[in-house]
């Protein structure tokens, strides 16, 4: 693979939809290949936003206080990971971007969604994803793997099926129109997914390069 500049790819999907999981894996295959890449997360891609992800992972919070205090992490993690990183050609790789925030903040708890989308565009900074990986799952399979996990559950874990539809109907709304998008088959074994977004990777950079 062939490229100039950084290029920033978001892996998206519900809670249990295997994004995390594919990332590292697409993390590992391309600094296999010696390509410069970054693994990063939101929230909790800084330091600040590791206690940022401890709240809203633990607490239960107004939807409002639930959504600016992703929009903080957010402007951390923008300024403090991912411009420098692509300011350095690298390829950046985030679990989680704004569209999580569109599909659970908005869908899911009922936040205006131009109010989300104008505060989303000042913490951006201008900076979006040139890739977008969806991965497409339905609750009740997504909600399986978070139990055989045998983990405590975030508070996100502990929604009902309803909140969870709500958002999958959100991330497909919100995909349907736009183009830099990989729909993946999040029920495909990991590492077929990683092959999958590879070889999307390979083709985009080819074209950009």
């Amino acid at each position: 693979m062939k490229k100039k500049s950084g290029f920033l790819v978001a892996f998206e999907g519900i809670d249990g939809s295997g994004k995390s999981t594919l990332s590292r894996l697409v993390f590992n295959e391309l600094t296999a290949l010696s390509i410069p890449t970054v693994l990063t997360k939101e929230p909790g891609g800084t330091k600040i936003g590791q206690k940022i992800r401890a709240i809203v992972h633990e607490h239960v919070l107004t939807p409002q206080a639930e959504f600016l205090l992703f929009a903080a992490d957010r402007s951390e993690h923008i300024t403090g990971v991912i411009i420098p990183a692509l300011d350095d050609g690298k390829i950046v790789l985030s679990d989680r971007m704004a569209d999580s925030s569109r599909a659970y903040q908005g869908y899911g708890r009922g936040i205006d969604l131009k109010l989300i989308d104008g505060v989303t565009q000042w913490v951006m900074q201008g900076i979006k994803p040139d890739l977008i990986i969806y991965c497409k799952i339905d609750a009740a399979t997504a909600f399986n793997r978070i139990v055989q996990r045998k983990e405590e559950l975030t508070v996100f874990e502990r929604e009902k099926t309803q909140f969870f539809e709500r958002v999958i109907q959100g991330f497909e709304k919100i995909f349907d129109s736009q183009s830099a998008v990989l729909v993946v088959d999040a029920t495909q074994s990991p590492q077929a997914l990683c092959t999958q977004v590879i070889a999307e990777l390979r083709r985009r950079l080819e074209n950009v390069a």
